[in-house]
């Protein structure tokens, strides 16, 4: 299943913070957008290796199909935000590299105290791998 999704939360309607200009669904919550596909592993394992294969296409197509919308979101967002008096500040090319050797070894170091977590977090980050 896909589930396109925005942050929502238990506020009648959505409100302006003054330090956005713009209406958001949670107060202090930042906008975005994001696709996931979920099956279970018990299921998915128990079926024959066509059908997984077709599950794994298919899951592509509605990941690649999904894209745009996730980028006009992110898009209208960032409008809204410069619009508004919102900016974006990005490091000089030496501190962003510095910042990343920095905080790249967080979710290897947090999750290597417990097992399942590491074993998930290697999975991801084996999945990962391979889009680069």
């Amino acid at each position: 299943m896909v589930w396109p999704t925005r942050i929502r939360c238990s506020h009648p309607e959505p409100r302006t913070e003054p330090q956005f200009g713009f209406p958001l669904p949670c107060p202090k919550a930042q906008p975005f957008i994001f696709a996931i596909v979920e099956v279970s592993k018990k299921w998915y394992d128990g079926l024959p290796k066509d059908l997984q294969e077709i599950i794994d296409r298919d899951g592509a197509k509605v990941g690649q199909e999904i894209r745009p919308i996730e980028i006009e979101a992110y898009n209208a967002q960032r409008k809204d935000w410069l619009a508004n008096g919102g900016e974006t500040i990005s490091l000089p090319p030496d501190e962003q590299a510095a910042m990343m050797e920095t905080l790249g070894s967080v979710a290897e170091d947090v999750s290597k105290t417990k097992p399942a977590v590491h074993d998930a977090y290697e999975t991801i980050l084996a999945e990962a791998k391979k889009t680069r």
